[in-house]
């Protein structure tokens, strides 16, 4: 276990009892505060490995994480997209209570989420003008968009 330093970030190098390394960054300036960050994933870990309790972490936090070990990714603005998504149905749920059927669930009920908009501010222009809004109709997305929701939530 080690702390070091690239530049002005702290950066906290693990070893895992099956001998697996771990590298990541801290995202401190502070050596202090990168001491207790250190300190506590240690902890989780041995706990994660010792006594296979996994932490609680929230949707959220995962999606969180996920954008910033993916920040260099060139479709980022595609997935923060298929995040939304999937944050209008887990927000404030832990992983663990996750399943696979509230994902498959999650998916049968999609629908075009651009199509709810452009509706929208028809409604908006129709009670402007005073005209009666029009009737929202939801489009089904494409099995296509289905399995990259999916590829997503996998990764």
């Amino acid at each position: 276990m080690s702390l070091f330093r690239r530049n002005e970030i702290w950066y906290a190098s693990y070893s895992l009892p099956g001998g697996k390394r771990i590298k990541e960054s801290l995202g401190t300036k502070d050596k202090r505060q990168a001491q207790e960050l250190h300190d506590k994933r240690k902890a989780e870990l041995w706990r994660v490995e010792k006594l296979g309790d996994l932490p609680d972490v929230t949707f959220e936090e995962a999606c969180l994480r996920w954008l910033e070990e993916k920040a260099d990714k060139k479709s980022l603005d595609s997935d923060k997209s298929r995040i939304e998504f999937w944050l209008e149905h887990f927000e404030g749920i832990r992983l663990k209570d996750i399943s696979e059927a509230k994902i498959y669930s999650a998916v049968s009920r999609m629908h075009n989420r651009k199509t709810k908009e452009i509706w929208k501010q028809k409604v908006q222009a129709a009670i402007r003008k005073g005209k009666e809004p029009p009737v929202y109709e939801p489009k089904p997305v494409s099995t296509q968009t289905k399995a990259k929701h999916l590829a997503m939530i996998k990764a």
